[in-house]
């Protein structure tokens, strides 16, 4: 078992990401049924979304730096206060101009919780039970992910009322970090050349993050637009972005444990495969509620397994004192695909229907799977 004081460092870092979790899946679905409703076209919408990536590539590389600098503690609780913020500016006004430089702050904000938090965790992890760490990380995630869109259903769409709850979730999450923050582990100074050689020791990694990225945010920006394209409600959009997330808090555990005990290289490729068969076959059950909300969940608790099993992965593969700035080029990674899914996703709708969202991301996963292969062979 995971004991005091590594447990409480654990969770405090655990439910600082969570944080995380509740700011994407609040903004990004309600920001995107905004500026639908006001005649935005999806590309325009996903590219928009995008920015949060963009923010994360210029933000990530600094977040160890800042870290030795400031303290982990002071570094996460700027940046609740940094999100907290930008969420009252989104709050305060309609101009969908304003919310662009919004949108660049708060992924600022975001992702130096998300860098921080993962080096924390994957820090403070017993290496015996790294999957399952990263697993119940993941997990907690997804709660956040789960509890923003029912935010949308109990609040609505329109008013303060959206943006207020998430402050005040904001605010409450601070706390442990408060109390806690002082047990993180600092991350050591690195060489430039430090950032990079996660790429070079562990592609599989990174491929699969990349993808997980695309798939991820373009399913949260785009699954409520892909609702209203097939004459569903806003309401249906936001929930069907908590069952995705549902199948998240299902699935994280047990593929983690799976990963303390296989090949977690099979165990990345696997997922891709499996999971481009199910996109494919999404548009077709559309009209079947059942069956497509079925299968949402569980795709998307299959597909969110490539995170967690990517960072264990990394964290058996890269020495300790790398382990910091290769945490940072996984999460560039998944903000580039953070900034290539939805507008990618985007424009296949505006292109191919609404099903251009699931076959687009039919074919980002099946390319993952192609090349995971062929890395097959030059893997230890």
């Amino acid at each position: 078992m995971i004991t005091s004081p590594r447990g409480a460092s654990l969770a405090a870092a655990i439910a600082a990401i969570s944080l995380v979790g509740v700011g994407l899946s609040v903004t990004i679905p309600l920001l995107s049924l905004r500026m639908k409703a006001v005649g935005y076209d999806a590309g325009i919408i996903g590219m928009q979304t995008a920015l949060g990536g963009a923010a994360t590539l210029l933000v990530s590389p600094f977040v160890p730096w800042l870290a030795v600098r400031l303290g982990m503690r002071a570094l996460m609780l700027l940046a609740v206060m940094l999100a907290t913020l930008c969420l009252l500016g989104f709050d305060l006004t309609a101009n969908i101009t304003l919310w662009w430089p919004l949108r660049l702050l708060i992924g600022c904000a975001l992702t130096s919780l998300f860098v921080a938090s993962e080096f924390w965790i994957n820090a403070a992890a017993p290496p015996e039970r790294r999957g399952l760490v990263m697993g119940l990380y993941t997990t907690v995630l997804a709660a956040g992910f789960a509890l923003g869109p029912a935010l949308l259903l109990l609040t609505g769409t329109q008013g303060d009322a959206p943006f207020v709850a998430a402050m005040a979730i904001f605010l409450a999450a601070a706390v442990p970090l408060w109390l806690f923050g002082a047990s993180a582990p600092v991350p050591e100074p690195a060489s430039t050349s430090a950032y990079w050689s996660v790429v070079r020791a562990v592609p599989a990694a990174a491929f699969a993050t990349l993808a997980f990225g695309m798939v991820e945010t373009a399913s949260i920006a785009l699954l409520p637009v892909y609702a209203l394209a097939r004459h569903q409600s806003a309401q249906t959009g936001a929930l069907d972005v908590s069952l995705y997330a549902t199948g998240i808090l299902l699935m994280q555990i047990p593929i983690g444990l799976l990963s303390d005990r296989f090949d977690r290289g099979i165990i990345l490729l696997a997922t891709c495969i499996a999971c481009a068969v199910a996109a494919w076959l999404m548009p077709a059950l559309t009209g079947h509620r059942l069956a497509f909300a079925a299968l949402l969940i569980g795709w998307g608790g299959v597909v969110s397994a490539l995170y967690p099993v990517a960072l264990a992965l990394l964290g058996t593969s890269v020495a300790p004192e790398h382990l910091a700035p290769a945490n940072a080029v996984i999460v560039m990674f998944y903000a580039s695909g953070m900034m290539a899914g939805p507008p990618v996703m985007g424009k296949a709708m505006d292109l191919l229907g609404p099903g251009g969202l699931f076959y687009g991301m039919a074919g980002v996963l099946a390319l993952c799977a192609a090349l995971l292969l062929a890395l097959r062979p030059s893997r230890a």
